[in-house]
């Protein structure tokens, strides 16, 4: 009865974990859906990501006040230093409530690299659906959506940045 319960408990926090960490999956490109619309406003001014076409583009919803952001921040920086000059880049969307006001403190205190900044309308995060942050999606450089991630996982990383060499090269 009582190892019953113990594996219960073990089953369900495995369950709850797996939920909370999504794991990424690819999408192969010709079952892939166009990324929609989004523009930031960053301190460098608007960035859009059909601006950033034939460039693989990384777009992390994420928030100042959210922990999990904060634990997959240090690994989307040392991507993007690592890829960018091959043709990787970054928009990194918040989330905040306070219209950005956290966000240079912020970046300063994370040394975020990328491009950081507040998405210009609701309906743009709204086509992206993000139900948890950090929501990583990465886009090819034909602008279609090849891999969703909710949450934050350490192994997600490698797998992230295998998909982005993988993406970089095709």
């Amino acid at each position: 009865m009582i190892r019953s319960k113990i594996l219960l408990t073990g089953l369900l926090g495995v369950a709850a974990a797996c939920v909370y960490f999504s794991v990424l999956s690819n999408t192969p490109a010709k079952n892939a859906a166009p990324a929609p619309e989004l523009t930031i406003n960053t301190k460098s001014g608007p960035l859009s990501i059909s601006s950033l076409k034939g460039k693989v583009v990384l777009v992390d919803f994420w928030a100042t006040w959210c922990g999990p952001c904060r634990m997959s921040i240090p690994a989307i920086v040392r991507l993007y230093d690592r890829r960018h000059s091959e043709g990787f880049e970054v928009m990194g969307a918040a989330l905040d409530s306070d219209g950005g006001a956290r966000i240079p403190s912020f970046v300063k205190e994370m040394g975020m690299t990328y491009p950081v900044g507040m998405p210009v309308s609701q309906e743009q995060i709204a086509r992206w659906g993000p139900n948890n942050i950090p929501l990583m999606v990465l886009v090819d450089k034909q602008g279609k959506v090849r891999l969703r991630a909710e949450g934050f996982s350490s192994e997600g990383e490698t797998e992230l940045g295998d998909t982005v060499k993988q993406l970089l090269n095709e």
